[in-house]
């Protein structure tokens, strides 16, 4: 199961912040599939890299089979996704003719 509660991702440039992801609450029960779809620019990319923790959310949390991804004050990105299994884009991405790659 794949949980997020008030995920907000903010990135800094030289004059301004830009919101990419505001308070987004999602639930994914296990066995379910979803796509993640929208524009350009919309936020899709900076989701699945919160949700992965590839990226940092700027604040809310991210669970995982149970375990809080975004509770320690791990530094690296990632350090919390020990022994879980791989999900987001790259994990068994399907092609167009039906097959996963690796």
């Amino acid at each position: 199961m794949i949980t997020t509660t008030g995920l907000t991702k903010v990135y800094q440039s030289r004059d301004r912040e830009v919101t990419a992801l505001d308070g987004v609450d999602l639930h994914v029960r296990e066995g379910e599939v979803y796509g993640v779809i929208g524009q350009s620019g919309a936020g899709k990319s900076s989701l699945i890299r919160c949700v992965n923790l590839l990226e940092r959310p700027t604040s809310g949390t991210v669970t995982v089979a149970g375990q809080d991804l975004t509770a320690g004050s791990g530094t690296s990105a990632g350090s919390g996704r020990a022994g879980l299994p791989a999900f987001g884009a790259g994990a068994g991405v399907r092609g167009s003719r039906g097959t996963t790659s690796p």
